[in-house]
């Protein structure tokens, strides 16, 4: 009985020892995962930006090529 008792209690040691180790790794997969998709948000927040000063750049490139063929007419 004795022996049961300490070969369940090793058991249930065990098992403890798996649910942390296992928490534990999902916990850092949970914060590698946000961290990817912190820095997933900035990269688009950045190609957001360039595309708006490269679209603004040929804008202005369009009103002085415009200007430019006005002046030559």
């Amino acid at each position: 009985m004795i022996q049961e008792s300490s070969h369940r209690d090793a058991i249930h040691l065990l098992i403890t020892a798996d649910r942390r180790s296992l928490t534990a790794e999902l916990n850092d997969l949970r914060a590698k995962i946000e961290s990817s998709q912190r820095e997933l948000q900035a990269s688009r927040d950045q190609h957001t930006v360039d595309m708006q000063q490269v679209q603004q750049q040929a804008e202005t490139a369009q009103q002085y090529a415009n200007k430019r063929r006005k002046c030559n007419n």
